[in-house]
């Protein structure tokens, strides 16, 4: 049902065939491991690409010094490195707005004529 949608949707000139594949991707995806938002299917898959680069690139560089256990133990710390950094990633910021708290060493002096 939902591919029919799609396809409907793309007749009617709505997007792009890539648009359309992500989509139905997304949708079999959430249909077969049981997620009820595709959007978050669309999300795990970029977070898992960027592992997969991340551990690609490292590899480049170390892989001839690295055994198997150390590889997968690598992929595992990627992983999880990745999703300590997500909500990081998605908080709306926008340039020029001020910080969220100034770092003082000292006590301001006016705090303490109380």
């Amino acid at each position: 049902m939902i591919a029919m949608t799609k396809k409907a949707e793309l007749s009617a000139g709505n997007g792009s065939r890539r648009e359309f594949a992500q989509k139905i991707v997304a949708a079999g995806a959430a249909a077969v491991f049981g997620i009820s938002d595709p959007s978050a299917v669309a999300a795990n898959t970029s977070t898992h690409d960027e592992v997969e680069s991340r551990f690609q690139r490292i590899l480049q560089k170390y892989g001839d010094r690295l055994s198997n256990e150390q590889k997968t133990r690598l992929r595992k710390i990627i992983a999880y490195n990745e999703k300590m950094m997500e909500p990081i990633r998605n908080f709306p910021l926008e340039n020029g707005q001020p910080t969220a708290s100034v770092l003082k060493f000292y006590p301001d002096p006016e705090s303490r004529k109380q």
